[in-house]
């Protein structure tokens, strides 16, 4: 009985949509605080809320034109981080949602704040270093 439950289950798994499953995106475009754009920037993608400070679920480089990308996420909320050298560095929460790619444009500045939707103080972690960020 229980191998045919689960093979009914595989059948029915098989024969979803593939939008069935929540999942979305997130893009975006890196610049410096002169507008230009931020080539190899490295930018972590963190599930909310924060278990894990060293565990991005995602990590991506931007282009030559500072764009990003990163799909599939699954739907939720997320903090997108970016540091490079010289201390500039940028930070948002962004919401993932079903069969949509949510567009982010950050600017790198001397800041440990982070802004986005419902998100309280978030503060550099010294003890990890200016390119994570500890939500409190």
């Amino acid at each position: 009985m229980k191998t045919l439950i689960g093979i009914l289950a595989l059948l029915a798994a098989s024969v979803l949509p593939a939008s069935a499953f929540a999942s979305g995106g997130i893009n975006g475009r890196i610049v410096d605080q002169y507008g230009h754009p931020v080539e190899g920037a490295p930018v972590a993608i963190f599930r909310l809320p924060l278990h894990r400070i060293d565990k991005a679920v995602a990590t991506v480089t931007t282009n030559k034109n500072g764009f990003f990308a990163k799909l599939p996420l699954d739907t939720g909320r997320y903090m997108v981080t970016v540091a490079v050298s010289g201390n500039l560095a940028a930070c948002e929460v962004h919401d993932v949602f079903n069969d949509t790619m949510t567009a982010v444009k950050m600017t790198l500045q001397h800041t440990t704040a982070c802004k986005g939707a419902r998100l309280h103080t978030a503060m550099v972690n010294p003890a990890i270093g200016s390119s994570f960020y500890l939500v409190h």
